[in-house]
């Protein structure tokens, strides 16, 4: 009954999710499925589709943590990750060492 609540939340969420979501709160939602191992394709499906266009407003730490969040799902989303790979590739400077080996260990596993 549990799981049957958490399937039928993530599907609210993904509803709601909409263009005007913020980095912190879709790098968040991303971070929280990976860490219980959720794979809802309707809540990663509508995730990706508002984070990939809007990657270059994520911070470093937003970035890694929503590589990181693909990476532990194995959620091999081509335009998420390509989008991710172009916002970091400007600011990589400003990268933490822990930012940037999430970043490196997220690419490696996929």
């Amino acid at each position: 009954l549990a799981g049957k609540r958490l399937t039928d939340a993530s599907r609210l969420q993904a509803a709601s999710t909409t263009s005007s979501s913020q980095p912190q709160s879709l790098s968040s939602t991303a971070w929280a499925c990976a860490k219980m191992l959720f794979r809802d394709p309707s809540l990663l499906t509508a995730g990706s589709a508002v984070a990939a266009p809007r990657a270059r407003e994520f911070s470093a730490q937003q970035l890694a943590n929503t590589a990181w969040s693909c990476a532990t799902l194995t959620m091999v989303d081509m335009p998420l990750l390509d989008a991710i790979a172009a916002a970091a590739r400007p600011t990589i400077m400003e990268f933490s060492k822990q930012e940037m080996t999430n970043m490196a260990r997220s690419h490696a596993r996929l």
